[in-house]
């Protein structure tokens, strides 16, 4: 409950702020919302265990106006996550396979550069990065209520996105997470991944 209760106030400044936007700007907000509407799965895979996620979300941004091919963009993300810990790894959790999940609210601020871009053929591949600040709302172990993770979460991707047949997108990025997922110093989520997507 005091983890729903944590996502509360950021979920009224967020409300607050959509009233602040003068009229003229909304229909722009609403355009970018639909535009950067998107839909990923990540995956990554070690010794020790397996995660993989799932986002939807949206975002706002702009190109630069010294460049038209350099872009800033904020996301607000909505994720689930599966981590599946192996009995023989470094962070078992007991002598059988063990899966956490969790669900967090995440924001991505990113600066990228389109190196291609042909709007007929529908391809684009880009580069991009920034920090990113994650929410862990809820978490459970074993289908249980686990409440020993570090529900703060900052960390900093590296990355290159391609885009084919106008609305399908591939991602490989490197994200850098200085602070474990378990309360005890474990979990390194630090990893590069493999996304595909809408």
């Amino acid at each position: 409950m005091s983890q729903r209760l944590s996502l509360l106030p950021l979920l009224l400044i967020l409300f607050s702020l959509s009233f602040q936007v003068k009229s003229e700007e909304k229909s722009d907000v609403l355009k970018q919302a639909w535009h950067n509407a998107h839909f990923n799965w990540d995956v990554y895979k070690t010794d020790d265990y397996r995660w993989r996620e799932i986002t939807i979300g949206t975002g706002y941004g702009k190109d630069f106006e010294f460049d038209d091919k350099a872009y800033w963009l904020i996301d607000l993300d909505l994720n689930w996550g599966k981590y599946t810990i192996y009995p023989d790894g470094a962070y078992a959790m007991g002598d059988k396979k063990s899966i956490l999940r969790t669900t967090s609210l995440s924001i991505p601020a990113i600066a990228g550069y389109n190196l291609y871009r042909n709007r007929l053929l529908g391809l684009g591949w880009k580069v991009y990065t920034g920090p990113v600040l994650e929410l862990i709302t809820a978490s459970k172990l074993d289908g249980y209520d686990y409440d020993r993770i570090q529900n703060l979460q900052f960390g900093w991707t590296v990355g290159t996105k391609f885009r084919f047949l106008y609305i399908f997108n591939a991602k490989l990025a490197y994200s850098y997470y200085p602070t474990k997922l378990f309360t005890n110093g474990n979990l390194d989520r630090s990893a590069m991944r493999f996304s595909i997507g809408l």
